[in-house]
């Protein structure tokens, strides 16, 4: 068996292809909507939040708003908020 080497012919072609060959491993769901890729929650493609752990969880709660950083000044509403927090992580890993 010989390879053929096709060259892409630009450096979009080149990403759609790989979020083709990406996607083709993803549930049959809204690609943003959270869904079970072997028994981890996964939001979109390649986001596993169990397995990526703290830092991938951090870097999706931020895209949704989320104060991951623990910059509000309000003890009271940092608590919910962090309480919230603590839920959604809790559930990523199974908890």
């Amino acid at each position: 068996m010989a390879l053929t080497w096709r060259p892409l012919a630009s450096r979009q072609a080149y990403l759609d292809r790989v979020y083709e060959l990406l996607n083709a491993f993803e549930p049959p769901t809204k690609p943003l909507d959270p869904h079970l890729v072997g028994a981890n929650i996964t939001i979109g493609i390649g986001f596993d939040l169990k397995a990526g752990g703290t830092t991938v969880q951090n870097a999706v709660f931020r895209v949704l708003g989320l104060n991951v950083d623990n910059t509000i000044q309000d003890p009271t509403f940092r608590q919910k908020e962090d309480d919230y927090i603590r839920q959604l992580r809790d559930a990523c890993n199974g908890q």
